[in-house]
């Protein structure tokens, strides 16, 4: 084999770890990373890290599954746990609207028993009684139940009021993205003409939201 053919197969074989010894000639930092430099390691995603410890962090703050628990206290008590394992910062819209709904949905037989309460975003009126419904958790919960001062801990989805919200106040639901629109519809009387509930969401849908169209299209479907 010819000479030169040979000594440019060494030199592509050995390119990366000349360059890197000539580092490390140059920087005492190189010549300690040298193992991290040549070797591929795959990074732990932010995901990952959170996964591991939400069920950790739900039950702190539910008191094992006993009360209610706040998704911004989940995610206060996961960012303390997760610190000094990634650089990377754990935003709460993030890990409310992202991570937390998604590990739910993707572990329903650990999480179906959960309380999970949300902040409300949006809001919910009805025609004819105008009932104002903020789109949370807790008060759209108590909006079905039929009663403002409903005992939370009375909760059971399977014993809802049957004649409050969807039922006996609007033939079906209008949903607005955005917020703001409501002195035009007031103006048009657009709820009275139609018999409709109309629904905001500020831009983003939440569980809540949810909540309130499914107990409606159950109405409907019967």
């Amino acid at each position: 084999m010819d000479g030169t053919l040979i000594a440019n197969l060494v030199g592509k074989v050995t390119a990366r770890w000349a360059k890197q010894r000539k580092a490390e000639e140059r920087s005492a930092k190189a010549h300690r990373n040298r193992r991290m430099a040549l070797t591929r390691c795959r990074k732990t995603s932010l995901r990952e890290i959170v996964n591991d410890v939400i069920e950790e962090a739900y039950l702190a703050v539910s008191s094992n599954d006993t009360l209610p628990a706040h998704a911004r206290q989940i995610m206060y008590l996961v960012r303390r746990k997760i610190q000094g394992q990634t650089d990377e910062t754990l935003d709460d819209k993030y890990f409310t609207q992202n991570l937390l709904p998604h590990f739910i949905h993707d572990n329903l037989r650990l999480t179906g028993p959960w309380d999970v309460v949300f902040d409300a975003r949006g809001h919910h009126t009805e025609p004819h009684t105008k009932v104002e419904v903020a789109i949370g958790t807790l008060s759209v919960r108590k909006h079905l139940l039929g009663s403002a001062g409903a005992d939370e801990a009375a909760y059971n989805p399977a014993k809802l009021y049957p004649t409050h919200g969807p039922q006996h106040r609007s033939g079906a639901i209008l949903f607005i993205e955005k917020e703001g629109f409501m002195p035009l519809f007031q103006k048009v009387k657009l709820a009275e003409r139609f018999d409709i509930g109309i629904m905001s969401t500020k831009g983003l849908s939440n569980i809540a939201s949810r909540q309130l169209v499914l107990k409606q299209a159950n109405i409907l479907a019967f």
